[in-house]
């Protein structure tokens, strides 16, 4: 937050010097009164001119203080929020710091005339005519200053809005009242009235994490403020005296008590006739309070995080965010999962992630029920490290294939059993326990190509004999994939297979069939600079211990990819059943 006023501060300690000299004065004077000043009732006149100079001072200090003071007009607020919107602008989420702000920013001219009367009837009598601070209130507020008693204050709605826009709101010492009411002056000079009650009305609190008229409007009559009536006006107003009070959510009865004394004011003030106060009185309120949807919360989660990443200080500040995110297909695929769900008991948990042609993210659902904290159905299992088997061998085929890598030779287990180990950039990796115990029921010689399509291990030792591995993590990791994959996997990725996420193979598979790179920019937001036609291709795998099920699966318009399991890492009931290429191919069926 920026500080949006500035006085010198020797200038706030010069006045605060003369404040404390002026309560000294009185308090010496009141006790001198009561004993020199008896005997002597003439020097009554002397303390009572140097109270009057002393008065005189401060006032003068106080001009000063306005006429020098440096003030930007251009307020920030803290309680912001920025709205995430899928390709056909349906809203999916409001995303602010902590998820504590809800918040819809709008213009004066949107706001009927009623709401306007009410809220100052009830907030600030004199507001269009006031000079920023309420001449009797500061009265008030000078007696209170000056003798340490209450006499009640005098909050404008100037006042209030640069206090809100202040990050010191509930510690607040002399000077920072003093502060406030000078810039309120000033705010006065250098803004309408109707700027002023718009930045209002955009920032008060209504209860409820709504932020501004608009948020409370859509929330608690789930209307737009220029579609409220008269009744739902007064009720808004009287919201701000005491937004954990007054909201419908918390006591809306206290809430419709609150709105009779403002219409009450607004009666005493001219702004209703008393018929017309006996009509409102007498009418019901009407509440249309719904429950929030929460829509792609995985994939809002993802937004966020990646926006903060890039440049977390403007994410929340009242930005529209259109990603390319089809929340219709979304929730095709959520029904697919329930349906399924329903009669699959071998496993509790999936998830998806569809990408398309384009390479942009439609569907991202990290797990089938985000609410079931059985399943941690928060957690976004796309991103959950899981070793995905045979899938590798799909990736090192295509390196085979592109790569024209020869895969005619032939070797057997005799060439490897005085292989030792192979450094591979200065990492000694050793092999032979591998390939002899994987192919100790195998003694024919074997090509390359045979043992791909037989899923043998002599691959992995043919790769780090030819020095072919290295070519091979430069083709598929220096791509923009990811880098922490490269740093995760390394030569384990050819031995026993390395931990990738569903996302990180979501990427790999989408260059293996389109020949594109992507990064998490354009997966979100999109990019025109191309649109292809996948190549087809379905591809299962089933974990070794029966805890994982994967499928890779595309038409030309989509990559489906999909894990299926247990989230506590538990192994199935049927070993042989690939769950995720059943709900792959039911998601293929409404794409």
């Amino acid at each position: 937050m920026t500080v949006i006023y500035k006085i010198p501060k020797y200038l706030l300690k010069v006045f605060a010097g003369f404040y404390h000299f002026f309560k000294l004065f009185l308090n010496l004077s009141k006790s001198l009164v009561s004993t020199f000043l008896v005997s002597y009732p003439k020097l009554r006149l002397v303390f009572l001119f140097f109270k009057m100079l002393l008065l005189l001072l401060l006032l003068l200090m106080f001009y000063l203080m306005v006429k020098y003071f440096e003030f930007n007009p251009n307020l920030e607020f803290k309680n912001t929020s920025s709205k995430i919107y899928d390709r056909n602008k349906i809203l999916l989420s409001e995303i602010s710091e902590n998820n504590s702000v809800k918040r819809t920013p709008i213009k004066i001219q949107q706001v009927p005339s009623f709401c306007l009367d009410a809220i100052t009837s009830a907030e600030d009598k004199s507001f269009w005519y006031n000079i920023g601070v309420d001449i009797k209130g500061l009265g008030r507020l000078f007696l209170t200053f000056l003798t340490g008693r209450n006499f009640g204050g005098g909050s404008t709605i100037s006042q209030q809005l640069i206090k809100n826009s202040n990050d010191r709101v509930l510690k607040r010492d002399p000077s920072d009242k003093l502060t406030e009411i000078i810039q309120s002056i000033k705010l006065n000079s250098v803004l309408s009235k109707e700027e002023i009650l718009e930045l209002y009305l955009n920032n008060i609190y209504f209860g409820n994490l709504n932020y501004g008229l608009e948020s409370a409007a859509l929330d608690y009559f789930d209307k737009t403020t220029s579609e409220l009536n008269e009744l739902e006006c007064a009720y808004l107003m009287g919201i701000p005296q005491s937004p954990g009070i007054y909201n419908p959510y918390a006591n809306p009865e206290l809430g419709k008590k609150r709105m009779q004394r403002v219409l009450k004011e607004m009666l005493e003030d001219g702004k209703v006739s008393e018929e017309q106060f006996n009509t409102l009185i007498s009418q019901d309120l009407h509440f249309r309070l719904k429950k929030a949807e929460v829509r792609a919360p995985h994939f809002v989660d993802f937004v966020k995080n990646y926006l903060i990443s890039k440049d977390r200080g403007n994410v929340f500040n009242d930005k529209k965010i259109y990603t390319k995110y089809n929340y219709e297909l979304h929730r095709k695929v959520l029904e697919v999962l329930d349906k399924y769900f329903k009669k699959q008991l071998s496993i509790n948990n999936a998830s998806v992630i569809i990408l398309n042609s384009q390479g942009e993210i439609e569907t991202m659902i990290g797990s089938r029920n985000y609410f079931d904290n059985q399943i941690n159905g928060k957690f976004n299992a796309v991103f959950g490290l899981r070793q995905p088997s045979l899938l590798y061998l799909t990736i090192i085929e295509k390196f085979v294939n592109d790569q024209k890598v020869d895969v005619t030779k032939k070797f057997n287990n005799r060439e490897f059993e005085y292989l030792r180990s192979i450094s591979i950039d200065g990492r000694l990796v050793q092999t032979v326990g591998i390939a002899k115990k994987k192919e100790q029921n195998s003694t024919d010689p074997m090509s390359l190509s045979e043992a791909l399509t037989k899923h043998e291990p002599i691959p992995v030792t043919h790769f780090l004999k030819s020095g072919a591995f290295n070519k091979f993590m430069d083709w598929i990791f220096t791509k923009e994939i990811d880098k922490n994959v490269s740093k995760r996997c390394d030569v384990y990725l050819l031995f026993e297979g390395c931990e990738m996420s569903l996302f990180d193979l979501s990427k790999i598979f989408f260059f293996i069939l389109s020949e594109k790179d992507i990064d998490e920019g354009v997966m979100i937001f999109g990019s025109n600079s191309y649109e292809i036609s996948l190549q087809q291709i379905k591809v299962y795998s089933v974990d070794i211990n029966s805890k994982d099920t994967f499928s890779i699966a595309s038409n030309k318009k989509y990559l489906v990819c999909v894990w299926s399991g247990n989230t506590d890492g538990s192994t199935f009931n049927k070993s042989n059943v690939n769950y995720a290429h059943e709900i792959s191919e039911e998601i293929l069926k409404v794409l």
